[in-house]
């Protein structure tokens, strides 16, 4: 018997344009306008970098209910891995405008930081964003 197995492929394009991500206002700034354009929605994506801090993707990687958006560190890190990223920055919205991390919150970014550290693709920050320009980097608070 003979066994029809799918094949993927993948492909990355880059044009030239680069944005530099190197603090956690410049991943504020760049994760506000992906997150925040669904209004209501929790939206959770992921900017790809390469070894100098510029990022070469992003991507939406989860489009939730108001106030929740499960994410899981293999569909956090696969396109992290196919663009040969050096480190990636996470970011989510709260369509509620409060940009304290939750108990969820804060166990997603223990278990990418340790996907990350296994694929050596570090996690490198994780940013709160809300639509009124309010921002919650976990770096900044030493919880990364």
């Amino acid at each position: 018997m003979k066994y029809k197995i799918p094949t993927f492929k993948a492909r990355l394009v880059r044009d030239g344009a680069s944005v530099k991500v190197s603090d956690p206002h410049s991943a504020s700034e760049l994760l506000c306008l992906v997150c925040t354009e669904r209004g209501d929605r929790e939206v959770f994506a992921v900017v790809y970098l390469d070894a100098c801090q510029n990022a070469i993707g992003v991507e939406v990687v989860g489009i939730g209910a108001g106030s929740s958006c499960a994410v899981e560190p293999r569909t956090v890190f696969r396109g992290a891995v196919i663009a040969g990223a050096a480190g990636v920055l996470v970011g989510h919205n709260h369509p509620s405008r409060n940009v304290a991390p939750s108990a969820s919150d804060v166990e997603v970014t223990a278990k990418l930081v340790a996907a990350g550290v296994l694929l050596g693709v570090p996690l490198l920050d994780h940013v709160i964003v809300t639509d009124d320009g309010q921002s919650f980097s976990f770096l900044e608070h030493g919880l990364l």
